[in-house]
């Protein structure tokens, strides 16, 4: 039993909802947290994008062979050793900033994209405006904005709702 769970360390389970879920939550084992830097990020999106086409994300998630194939292939990919929650943590992270970036560029007007800078391009007192709408915006102002906006709507448009989906379209 003992060399059972030393092989299933790590490995991810169903658990009684249908929920993926890592063994390693349920060992003393503490993981520090994840550190994305670009290399990582564009890996695990291109992996991302790789089990989607294979029809591992049914729905806002992935599946249990998604998820396995991404866990996998990242940490060979990477040299890192990530676990499935760690992932998942990153995958809601950029889902939740998709959203909200989606939200500030909707009907927006007096914002353009700077291709040199890859970012968005506005006077400081449209930043202003939108920063008292939500201060979570800043998180855009004057950042390398090339992932989210070139990449990010493959992975998260026909499962995230946004103001477009309710008939608004956005204007950029």
């Amino acid at each position: 039993m003992e060399n059972q769970n030393k092989r299933n360390k790590g490995m991810m389970s169903i658990a009684p909802c249908g929920k993926s879920t890592s063994n390693i939550s349920q060992s003393n084992e503490k993981r520090s947290s994840a550190r994305w830097d670009d290399f990582s990020s564009v890996k695990f999106i291109e992996l991302c994008e790789d089990e989607i086409g294979k029809d591992n994300r049914p729905n806002s998630h992935f599946n249990i062979n998604g998820w396995k194939n991404i866990v996998k292939r990242f940490n060979e990919m990477t040299g890192k050793n990530y676990d499935y929650k760690q992932l998942r943590i990153h995958w809601d992270v950029m889902k939740k900033d998709w959203i909200l970036f989606k939200k500030l560029m909707n009907k927006e007007r007096g914002v353009d994209w700077n291709a040199v800078k890859n970012s968005l391009d506005a006077l400081d007192e449209w930043w202003e405006s939108k920063l008292k709408e939500n201060g979570d915006y800043g998180k855009f102002r004057n950042k390398n904005l090339t992932l989210i906006w070139f990449r990010y709507d493959r992975l998260f448009s026909d499962i995230a709702a946004t103001r477009k989906e309710q008939g608004h379209q956005p204007k950029y």
